[in-house]
């Protein structure tokens, strides 16, 4: 029997906006490098049985109540039905945008080309290999990076 670790996407509470403290995003790209270098030393540098988790969906947050999964097509639809911008957050290296509906602000996040291949790129640079959630929910581009 071989044991096999997963590195699930790291969550951290979101500090840039005091309204939103149970917000949870993906982690940044240094969270992911620490774990993985840490269980690679814990495992004689055996990243190969490692397999780093990487979402294929987003998730859409009602601040400051906490939010839920959104899937390609939801993510395309608002982004046509409100005229939004995309915005970088460098810290959690992930792409966002807000919204408001009904005097509820949302903020989304969504994995890109960008966010993708910089998790990517970790996961290849310690000898890791991936595990997709949820695959069929994003893109068909995203198979582009793989």
């Amino acid at each position: 029997m071989q044991l096999i670790f997963v590195i699930p996407p790291v969550s951290r509470q979101a500090q840039e906006l005091p309204i939103a403290d149970n917000v949870l995003k993906l982690g940044p790209v240094s969270n992911q490098a620490r774990h993985q270098g840490s269980l690679g030393r814990k495992m004689d540098n055996n990243m190969s049985k490692i397999l780093v988790g990487i979402n294929f969906y987003g998730n859409d947050f009602v601040l400051p109540q906490g939010g839920g999964p959104i899937l390609g097509h939801e993510y395309l639809s608002l982004l046509s039905s409100y005229k939004l911008k995309l915005s970088w957050d460098g810290f959690n290296d992930e792409h966002y945008f807000d919204y408001t509906v009904a005097q509820e602000l949302h903020r989304v996040f969504y994995p890109s080309l960008k966010s993708l291949s910089l998790r990517l790129e970790e996961a290849k640079s310690c000898g890791a290999g991936v595990s997709i959630w949820e695959i069929g929910q994003g893109f068909e581009y995203f198979f582009d990076l793989l």
